[in-house]
């Protein structure tokens, strides 16, 4: 079975987002009042499943009417608590899956919290606390370290050579 996905959200810039990362369909909700029969034009029977990622009660109330019988339904943690959030991180690093963040240092906070209130950020913000490490530097580290293990195995294996206590030096 060939699955496509349908990435709804009143954003266009998360619309966009969800396009580069490989969604086959994009739709605003909010350009596009009756977006759910948009869907239904190329998923004539509703869909097979269906992932809510928002916190908004018409998707969650809407999203019920796009599945096929006998579909699947997935939901987020709406109103989450703390043990809810720890399984999404748990699920989240088990499968590889990588958050899309943007880093500010510690300093930007002031700046980053103006453009909040102004509801100019766009995704997620985190703060960085250090220099996050390149992977060829890492890389190269973890060679680094590599070789001086082997050289002080070489060097701790090799034996001088003990003097006789009955040989003379000439």
């Amino acid at each position: 079975m060939e699955l496509q996905v349908i990435a709804i959200d009143t954003d266009p810039y998360r619309l966009w987002v969800a396009r580069l990362l490989g969604a086959d369909h994009i739709c605003n909700a909010k350009g596009f009042p009756r977006y759910l029969d948009g869907i239904r034009k190329f998923c004539l029977d509703g869909v097979f499943a269906a992932v809510n990622f928002t916190d908004s009660g018409e998707a969650y109330t809407n999203i019920r009417h796009l599945i096929h019988g006998g579909g699947i339904l997935m939901v987020g943690a709406r109103n989450g608590r703390i043990k809810d959030l720890e399984e999404c991180l748990k699920f989240s690093a088990d499968n590889g899956i990588e958050p899309l963040i943007t880093l500010k240092k510690l300093e930007k906070i002031p700046a980053i919290m103006e453009k909040m209130k102004a509801d100019r950020i766009k995704g997620r913000v985190g703060v960085q606390f250090f220099k996050p490490k390149k992977k060829k530097q890492e890389e190269e580290e973890k060679q680094k370290n590599q070789k001086r293990k082997r050289k002080g195995s070489r060097l701790r294996s090799r034996k001088k050579p003990s003097k006789s206590p009955n040989s003379t030096d000439e």
